[in-house]
């Protein structure tokens, strides 16, 4: 089985892209995206939690309402800064986060 990265889950699952959004940079603001710097086990959850996500709005038919705009490894644990109008995808966010954490106790 290939190792799990970035590139492999933003191709499975395109809408997980992050958001870069424009800046003036007259204005001196800069917006660099984070590496995506995960052990294996922690790109697993990732790929369970995008999964997840995906499953919820396809069972609904509905099209992926997520803007997703950072994917970051903050104190060893899953951070992702994103926006949805469905609560659902907050809580899934929420458990996988903490699923995270519970790698490294």
């Amino acid at each position: 089985m290939a190792e799990l990265s970035r590139e492999v889950l933003i191709k499975r699952f395109p809408w997980a892209a992050e958001v870069v959004p424009e800046v003036n940079e007259s204005e001196g603001y800069f917006y660099d995206l984070d590496p995506w710097d995960f052990s294996q086990e922690q790109f697993k959850l990732l790929e369970q939690m995008f999964e997840e996500i995906d499953n919820w709005f396809k069972q609904r038919d509905l099209p992926v309402d997520v803007v997703v705009y950072r994917v970051a490894n903050v104190l060893d644990s899953i951070h992702v800064e994103l926006f949805s109008n469905v609560s659902e995808v907050h809580t899934i966010v929420k458990k996988y986060k903490q699923f995270s954490r519970d790698l490294i106790e």
